[in-house]
């Protein structure tokens, strides 16, 4: 059935009837993800009491709800101070929207936009026995840019954000753009438009950042192999800081990246060793391959 809509007073103003396409498909976009977050939440809500019964439930839903509440207001109390918009998280409700007109085989691997905890970034930077100085800071998969906005405290070499969705990247600059207070004390910060498994590594050190940014295993294949081609073609020491690691076994298929104790556990820590010399690294492997 086709909603019914009130006649425009302005009749024949474009910009009145921009204005009703916009908002109608601003609250088509909203009922979806409440409609999809609604259907996740009770499927959830379903497994908790077979498992926990219905007072743990009720236990885990508190906990939780208290989490969410302090998380939305560190969300808001960080673009507040910054000027800036990084909050949401409709990429996972609108996954497809947000991915629409990429050209890209990566697409179907990627797990849509969700925004990092801004207390957990300060304490993952914070606990980095690494000299900031020397690296350049990678977040793979940056959204709409709070990671980088928050490393570009850190004295990093260089912050970057490689994001796969044109949307999302333009919200980014826009952030870069707008932000108020301090200025970054890194080298630099940009956000860069490209599929991340297809990403030319900067030179000389560097630490990338994962928050879960890939679902299938044949992806993160990819995104390792891209980082071990980069490696053997100048051997430098590269980083990987994974947050909540699904993924983290693949890491086993690759030799080159060693696993080294992570000094939080909510997250995983992989290196690569500062110089061919350091380590015997298998024959190249062929990537395309392997993923076919």
């Amino acid at each position: 059935m086709t909603p019914h809509r009130m006649p425009l007073e302005l009749s024949g103003s474009s910009s009145a009837m921009v204005m009703e396409t916009s908002t109608d498909s601003a609250l088509t976009r909203t009922f979806v993800a409440f409609r999809a977050n609604a259907a996740q939440f009770s499927a959830t809500l379903a497994k908790s009491r077979r498992k926990r019964g219905i007072l743990g439930t009720v236990r885990v839903a508190l906990r939780y709800g208290s989490y969410l509440l302090r998380l939305r207001y560190r969300e808001w109390q960080f673009d507040r101070r910054l000027g800036v918009h990084t909050r949401g998280t409709e990429g996972f409700a609108n996954r497809e929207r947000i991915l629409q007109g990429i050209q890209s085989d990566s697409k179907d691997g990627v797990t849509g936009f969700g925004p990092s905890d801004p207390a957990v970034i300060v304490d993952v930077l914070e606990s980095l026995s690494i000299r900031y100085e020397d690296y350049v800071f990678v977040d793979v998969g940056s959204g709409k840019g709070r990671v980088i906005l928050i490393a570009s405290d850190w004295p990093f070499k260089g912050v970057v954000g490689v994001e796969l969705s044109r949307e999302l990247h333009e919200k980014a600059l826009e952030n870069i753009r707008n932000r108020r207070e301090s200025a970054p004390r890194c080298g630099s910060i940009e956000s860069v438009f490209m599929d991340a498994t297809q990403f030319p590594v900067p030179s000389g050190p560097v630490c990338l950042f994962l928050y879960n940014s890939f679902r299938l295993e044949k992806v993160m294949e990819k995104f390792l192999s891209n980082l071990e081609r980069c490696w053997r073609e100048s051997p430098r020491p590269i980083w990987v800081l994974y947050l909540n690691p699904i993924l983290d076994s693949v890491f086993e298929k690759f030799p080159l990246f060693e696993r080294v104790p992570a000094p939080r556990h909510y997250y995983s820590l992989h290196r690569t060793p500062a110089s061919a010399a350091e380590t015997r690294i298998p024959a190249a492997r062929d990537s395309q391959n392997e993923l076919t």
